[in-house]
């Protein structure tokens, strides 16, 4: 299989996908990349929806908070990238494109099933940071016939 390798991480002020009709105050979206033979770039991009709630402290979230929202472009070590989404959670996959200009298409989104939690002071603190500006979020796009299919680590099947 193709080698992915984690290049960039945005984080949206409100989430850049709809569950079952259940929209989420934060996303994470993590853009991986691999490097094809012909030279070409594959994206795939694992989105992580946040569920606020109001006595909890997401600490895995604070040394992106402390450095990169106070920072944009810095580069920063020592994250616990498994702590940032839920481990045993199954997937949604579909077939769509980077939700920032250029918008490439033909990329490979997962969305994770289950949602990771965040407090609220930690989604106003994105809010009120200076990456929150004018479409931090990409509306909701239309399906138009795209397929979206569920991994289930319950299940242990696509569905």
């Amino acid at each position: 299989g193709e080698k992915y390798y984690l290049t960039e991480m945005r984080f949206h002020a409100l989430a850049q996908h709809e569950i079952f009709g259940n929209f989420y105050p934060m996303e994470l979206e993590m853009i991986h990349q691999a490097e094809q033979t012909d030279g070409s770039i594959e994206y795939a991009v694992l989105n992580v929806p946040y569920a606020e709630y109001p006595l909890v402290n997401n600490t895995a979230l604070n040394p992106l908070w402390w450095g990169v929202l106070t920072n944009p472009g810095t580069t920063i070590s020592n994250v616990q990238i498994n702590a940032l989404y839920p481990l045993l959670t199954g997937y949604y996959v579909y077939t769509g494109s980077l939700s920032f200009p250029p918008c490439t298409p033909n990329v490979l989104n997962f969305i994770t099933e289950r949602q990771s939690a965040v407090s609220i002071d930690q989604v106003s603190y994105l809010k009120n940071s200076v990456l929150s500006y004018p479409g931090n979020s990409r509306p909701i796009q239309p399906l138009n016939g795209r397929e979206v299919l569920l991994y289930s680590t319950t299940k242990d099947n696509w569905n």
